[in-house]
């Protein structure tokens, strides 16, 4: 009789639909508008899904109930204005257009903005500009000239930023308008003359070339010195383009071998300083017994030049991998002619970072030389275009980041206590030297190695502050990751494109772009990759000491990286591993080729077991087992002096306090994670309440990624 029951009600709740469906359609109301300044308002739906507004010829779709349309308001004369809501539910119809409202723009203009000037140093791009009497701000215009694509930035400055902008390459120009409080006085500016520009790149990199004593290279374009430098941090100046190492002892090792780079300077603004050249060695003496008595370290390995066992040629073969030396002589007493290359292949196949390389052995009585042919760059220099674009939503920001920043010149770094020190050419060798427990050391100041690593300095000082535990620091360096970098789409399409239909050359080409490496990061719009990610949160974690590095492997089917971290969380005075994946953090919301992303902790501080059910697999797993879970959502508390909650939520109640919370703060969007122990009934209060009180963009991960939680991100209405 139950089972009957049962199935009547469905039979009932089904024609109800259908009636519904056939004549108990509803029509959203027309939104009411008005004019607050130069940002066009209007009253939200509940189920409305976007919105249209129309001004004059102009049509714009927004997902918010409301739009600055100053960027709009291109000449004196009257404009008219109107708004339409769509619906996203079967049971309304899209809303009718608002009235239409008129809005004037007097004849008198501001005059234009004069003394545009672009400023790229430091890998940063700012435009000021003089200021322009009875202006209160100013609407900055970006064109890529390449794509014919404009993007608009508001300040009340004479000055702006616009590095993060800067998502692809090609030629530029940069414009400036000026506006009045309002309309009722003054018509906006023209634009001003505009300041065309390509995206800065670095200087070409010297190719060196060793004969006997003499180091030398070719002339590059906008040099005005070099600097040669040596694995050990020594360094001299030169105007010319070659040098005799004889002349110049002080450069030289005290060991048999001295590792030798240049880097170019450039003489003007419109190129970086080169990236540093491959290495090149230079030995006192190229005997059996002089290469035995060489002593050299590798990520805290000792050993000489002559390979006693498999673990010393790895050694040597890794030595000369991470430099990128172009050949590198050793001999061996172990290995017989024949042996040498397969061991050399098989050391080579375990080295993980090298993206695309050609090698060869060769034999000359006991001494073997390993040369290779790197096809990947020491520093990308490409930035992947696309119709792909992608946003970050400032619905949900940071609540993590320190209330009192460090102050600008603080260098106090804990990493500063690390004992154990590298010189590093790149950012590939800063992180991997970084992750062992290496300081890095420099030897110039604008090296690419360097500014990635300055710019990692001058990030933590501004949501990091010393009174941190260890746990608050690396939630603040989430964050700024997650909240700051945006995924590379258009990088992600230009991989599946080359794989597809250059399989063979994919790899070495695909290295060129700085989407695979910190710069993606911290350069060129903060658009990267997972392994330019997972690079950069080895950085950002290794300034203040906190012990992580970098995964390699595949999930769903694809290459993939992400990272593990030593903490101790439970206080048991021992540093246990945990797994965190930035990149899968991130909920996004596709609409064509246009994403958002959403600040979550989804893959924040998890275990092995959870990552693995999500398609993760490592590519050479190691001991350092990530086997204890710390939930971020229910560990982190948040109050106002007199509600508090954590984002775990167990019931209406807590998030109605929760609520109160983020309104008394004014924080308008976390993420939360539900308690999967909730009954039925909670959990459906718990989605009523999320829908009358937060404009719910949230995802179930649970459907998504194949684990047992349920994530939402939630902000308010």
């Amino acid at each position: 009789m139950k089972k009957l029951l049962k199935g009547s009600a469905i039979i009932v709740f089904a024609l109800f639909v259908v009636g519904c469906l056939s004549g108990c359609i509803f029509t959203l109301n027309a939104p009411t508008i008005n004019l607050n300044g130069y940002v066009l308002e209007w009253d939200s739906q509940a189920s409305a899904s976007k919105y249209q507004v129309v001004l004059n010829d102009e049509t714009v779709y927004v997902n918010d109930t409301n739009l600055n349309i100053a960027q709009y308001l291109q000449n004196s004369g009257s404009y008219k204005v109107k708004v339409k809501a769509f619906s996203k539910s079967l049971f309304y119809k899209d809303s009718d257009f608002s009235e239409e409202l008129n809005i004037v723009v007097p004849e008198t203009k501001l005059a234009a903005p004069t003394g545009v000037i672009l400023n790229t140093s430091n890998h940063k791009y700012k435009v000021s500009w003089n200021g322009v009497s009875n202006a209160s701000f100013y609407l900055v215009k970006l064109t890529n000239t390449v794509i014919n694509k404009d993007f608009f930035f508001e300040t009340e400055n004479t000055n702006y930023d616009f590095t993060n902008a800067m998502t692809q390459g090609g030629q530029y120009s940069v414009s400036v308008k000026a506006y009045a409080e309002t309309l009722e006085t003054y018509a906006p500016s023209v634009f001003s003359d505009s300041v065309e520009f390509e995206s800065i790149g670095y200087l070409t990199t010297p190719s060196l070339n060793l004969n006997a004593n003499t180091l030398s290279w070719d002339s590059i374009d906008g040099a005005t010195s070099y600097i040669v430098a040596t694995n050990e941090g020594k360094t001299i100046t030169t105007t010319s383009n070659s040098v005799n190492l004889l002349e110049h002892p002080s450069l030289l090792s005290s060991d048999n071998i001295t590792a030798l780079f240049v880097q170019a300077i450039s003489g003007n603004a419109y190129n970086y300083d080169s990236a540093y050249s491959n290495g090149q060695t230079w030995y006192r003496e190229l005997t059996k017994t002089a290469l035995r008595d060489t002593n050299l370290e590798y990520m805290n390995n000792s050993f000489d030049l002559c390979a006693d066992d498999a673990n010393e040629l790895q050694n040597i073969v890794f030595y000369a991998m991470y430099y990128r030396l172009d050949s590198i002589k050793f001999c061996s007493s172990y290995l017989t002619r024949s042996a040498v290359s397969s061991a050399v292949h098989e050391k080579l196949n375990d080295y993980n970072e090298i993206m695309s390389i050609t090698y060869a052995t060769s034999i000359s009585g006991d001494i073997i030389t390993l040369k290779i042919n790197f096809e990947h760059p020491n520093t990308p220099t490409k930035i992947a275009s696309g119709s792909k674009t992608v946003a970050q939503s400032n619905k949900v920001t940071p609540t993590s980041y320190a209330s009192t920043p460090r102050d600008d010149g603080f260098d106090d770094f804990l990493i500063n206590i690390r004992t154990k020190s590298l010189v590093v050419f790149s950012s590939e060798q800063l992180y991997v030297a970084l992750q062992n427990g290496y300081k890095p050391v420099f030897t110039s100041t604008n090296s690419p190695a360097r500014s990635v690593y300055e710019r990692g300095k001058e990030v933590l000082r501004e949501i990091i502050s010393n009174d941190m535990t260890e746990l608050q620091k690396l939630n603040a360096i989430y964050d700024w990751l997650s909240y700051t970098v945006k995924y590379d789409y258009n990088l992600l399409q230009t991989t599946e494109l080359l794989e597809n239909t250059n399989p063979t050359g994919a790899q070495a080409e695909l290295s060129k772009y700085d989407g695979f490496y910190i710069e993606g990061v911290m350069f060129d719009g903060g658009q990267a990759v997972c392994d330019g990610i997972s690079k950069t949160l080895v950085m950002l974690a290794s300034i203040e000491n906190i012990t992580c590095y970098k995964v390699s492997g595949r999930a769903n089917g694809g290459n993939h990286a992400w990272n593990k971290v030593a903490l101790d969380l439970n206080d048991d005075d021992e540093k246990e591993w945990y797994t965190i994946d930035v990149t899968w953090g991130d909920m996004t919301v596709q609409d064509g080729n246009s994403y958002t992303e959403y600040l979550s902790h989804t893959y924040y501080l998890v275990t092995d077991a959870m990552i693995t059910n999500n398609s993760h697999q490592e590519t050479d797993p190691n001991t350092n087992v990530s086997n204890t879970m710390f939930n971020y959502y229910y560990n982190t508390t948040l109050t106002d002096g007199i509600n508090t909650s954590n984002l775990y939520i167990e019931s209406a109640t807590q998030l109605a306090r929760l609520k109160a919370i983020m309104q008394a703060r004014g924080i308008n969007g976390l993420d939360i994670e539900i308690s999967p122990e909730l009954s039925n009934y909670d959990r459906i209060t718990i989605n009523n309440y999320l829908g009358s009180n937060f404009n719910n963009r949230g995802e179930n991960i649970k459907s998504s990624y194949n684990t047992n939680r349920t994530i939402y991100v939630i902000y308010l209405n």
